[in-house]
């Protein structure tokens, strides 16, 4: 935990904005290969899956929280963007409401990326260093 900070950098923003857009992509049922049963179920329901909808909200939103602060949010504490979310997964909210939802936490998660907190790569050295430590100890351990 003391080094958590030493494997945080720009590189995870991006990992958060693919993801989330692969998410979104698969909200709206735009993919490469079959959809599953439970996806197409969804999408038929409410004209999009709710489930995807939401981790793309939620990808966004912590991306956006990392960039800002330099801090992986897993909670979210923000009680708005928890109640816009649960309305999306619950269905509550229509497909064009979804898609206004998503281009304002884009906007919001690009607009954080422009004034990042974090370096752009991790902290290898220190990595590198607790790695080493780390398999030295198991092999000590083990003779």
């Amino acid at each position: 935990l003391d080094m958590r900070d030493s494997f945080l950098s720009m590189r995870f923003v991006d990992v958060f904005r693919g993801y989330a857009i692969s998410e979104h992509r698969k909200t709206v049922g735009v993919v490469s290969g079959a959809l599953g049963e439970k996806r197409k179920e969804l999408i038929k329901k409410y004209g999009y899956s709710v489930k995807n909808a939401t981790q793309c909200l939620r990808l966004l939103w912590q991306g956006t929280i990392l960039a800002k602060t330099g801090q992986v949010e897993v909670f979210i504490s923000d009680d708005e963007k928890r109640a816009e979310m649960i309305a999306v997964k619950t269905g509550q909210v229509p497909i064009n409401e979804y898609i206004l939802l998503r281009e304002k936490y884009l906007a919001d998660f690009e607009q954080a990326v422009r004034q990042p907190r974090l370096p752009h790569s991790p902290n290898s050295q220190k990595v590198w260093n607790l790695v080493t430590d780390v398999y030295t100890n198991v092999l000590k351990s083990n003779l």
